[in-house]
């Protein structure tokens, strides 16, 4: 089974773009790699090529997904990104801002009245 993340970048107009990524989604693997590797502005190569099944210390060592429609997501707010992987398969979401890497983790909050499980985005944490 894979963890799923999505990593993504505050821009100044306080908007989020951001990639999917399939495997190593926890902080001791996507995290760690992204505050190792990624914290000096080079995330936005990873932003132009798009979802990727893993990432890796270099932008030309990642798995990218060979699509023709394969590219970055943006959203308009913080909260809005965590809405939409609070809505997703993935398990944990990434920020870069203010020149630092954060994560937030899914947590499961029970049912509703459908049945349907339910699930919330926690706090946003340093890598």
């Amino acid at each position: 089974m894979s963890t799923r993340c999505y990593i993504g970048v505050k821009r100044p107009d306080h908007s989020i773009e951001f990639v999917y990524c399939h495997h190593d989604g926890y902080p001791e693997g996507v995290g760690w790699t992204l505050k190792d590797f990624y914290s000096d502005g080079n995330i936005d190569e990873i932003l132009k090529v798009g979802a990727m099944s893993s990432l890796s210390d270099t932008p030309e060592l990642c798995d990218f997904y060979d699509e023709e429609n394969n590219h970055s997501i943006k959203r308009d707010c913080l909260w809005a990104y965590k809405k939409y992987v609070q809505n997703s398969d993935a398990e944990y979401a990434y920020i870069f801002q203010d020149g630092k890497w954060y994560y937030s983790k899914k947590k499961y909050i029970g049912y509703d009245e459908n049945g349907w499980m339910q699930f919330d985005m926690g706090p946003w944490t340093e890598v």
